[in-house]
Parts: C-alpha cells; structure tokens; sequence
C-alpha cells in the first residue's frame, strides 16, 4: 500500500508545481493534483509579466510580498533551471508603462518620485526616448516611465522542464508526484490521509483527510 503523501497540492501550474518542487526539496512527500495537463490552466494563459510596481497596487501587504517576490526571481530561475536541466526564458529587461495625456505623464513622474525615495530604479522618458525604446508605440505617445528591475519569466516553462523533480513520478529523489486522475472536488471527497492541503494561496490543515 502505498503510504500518504505529507502534502496534497491543488493545482499544477506554475504556483502549484513551485510549492511543491519547494516543499520536496525540504524532505516533505509531495502529490500534485489537478484535472488538466501540467501548466495547462491559468499559467498557459499568462503573460509572465513580473512588474511588481506597477501591478501590485499601492505601498501595502501584497505589494511588499509581490516586490520580495520578484527579488527572490534570479535565484529560483537558476536552481530550477539547473535541476530540471532545461533553459527557462528570463529577463529582467524592464517595463515601459506610457502616457498618452498630460495627466498621465504627471501621475508616472509621481511614481518615479516615490520609486527614487525607495531606491528603485526608474527613468522618466519624453516621447522620442519611449519611442527609441518601444519604436511600435503609437504617436499618441508624450512620455513614459522604464522600471528597469521589472522582467519577464516563460511561466509555463518551469512546470514542463523535462526532469522537474516537482512533476515527475512517485519514487523519484524529490517525492513528489501529479495525479490526474481526480479533480478538487475528488479530492475534496476523499478518505486518503493527508497532514495538510496546499491550495495556490493558502493552507489548510487537514490531519484526517481533505473536506
């Protein structure tokens, strides 16, 4: 019989395949579950757009997490890259957030003010610069602001990395495992012991089963 997995996570994209590559390099037995392919929902989707200064809102909780996210970036890129010995598309390129009035142009050089306060590097540009930086902008165009930190990560690519230890089978070094053969709500009705339930954004204990 096989024994329970320590952890059950709820979906394989991106978040799902991270937590629990992360999880299995910590010692923990790991099993993926989700409906689709891996990497097959939300992530196929996603653009990849790591700019946290200007997607995560206002200073607060959740701009502070994306911003530490986005720092810890280079070196999950690179273990991940190392151990799956596939190449994952990244840069930190930077962004280019444009205006097209005035108003707008005050309010990006408003941000480029608090991003110097908190050492960021941020670079007002005129509409001639933006255009030699983006030649395909519209002439509407006055100006823009280049983040320079921001950057650019293939998301699925990290779930299809051919020896990802988070998506390979049950036996491998990692322990981690991707079961397609229940969707959430199986899961949800089942008797298998788990010590806990990952879902993207949170956990929940669950020391007698999922429910």
């Amino acid at each position: 019989m096989t024994p329970p997995s320590d952890i059950i996570v709820v979906g394989a994209g991106i978040i799902g395949c991270a937590v629990a590559h992360e999880l299995a390099r910590r010692g923990a037995s790991v099993e993926i579950v989700d409906e689709r392919p891996v990497g097959m929902g939300a992530t196929q989707a996603s653009a990849g757009v790591l700019a946290p200064y200007i997607e995560a809102g206002a200073h607060g909780p959740l701009h502070d997490l994306a911003v530490r996210s986005l720092d810890l970036y280079d070196d999950f890129v690179a273990r991940v890259s190392a151990e799956s010995g596939s190449a994952i598309p990244y840069h930190r390129n930077g962004t280019i957030d444009v205006a097209l009035n005035e108003a707008e142009m005050c309010t990006l050089a408003a941000s480029a003010d608090a991003l110097a306060k908190r050492g960021v590097s941020a670079r007002l540009l005129d509409a001639a610069a933006v255009r030699a930086e983006e030649p395909l902008v519209g002439d509407v165009v006055v100006g823009g602001l280049v983040i320079d930190t921001h950057g650019f990560v293939a998301g699925r690519r990290p779930t299809r990395a051919p020896r990802n230890p988070a998506v390979q089978a049950c036996g491998t070094a990692a322990h981690a495992a991707v079961s397609r053969s229940c969707t959430p709500a199986t899961v949800a009705r089942s008797s298998k012991p788990a010590s806990s339930t990952v879902a993207p954004t949170s956990m929940v204990p669950s020391s007698h089963g999922t429910k």
